[in-house]
């Protein structure tokens, strides 16, 4: 026979797995990113333009930051 607290921890970890699979879906959204050398357009992660984390353009291989101007 199941104790209370086996139910208890059963439905905190659906609640938890829950807010961690939310979180995914944020961060997993991506963004249109131009290249200031040669203008290509590409999708990149939110994530590394949010952190402005260097890009590299597949097109020419540009190295800029995302919030360059």
């Amino acid at each position: 026979m199941a104790k209370w607290y086996h139910y208890l921890f059963t439905i905190a970890a659906a609640i938890i797995m829950s807010i961690f699979d939310a979180l995914k879906a944020f961060g997993s959204t991506s963004v249109k990113v131009t290249c200031p050398e040669c203008g290509y357009v590409t999708q990149q992660p939110a994530l590394k333009v949010r952190k402005n984390i260097t890009l590299v353009c597949p097109k020419c291989g540009h190295y800029f930051l995302p919030k360059d101007k």
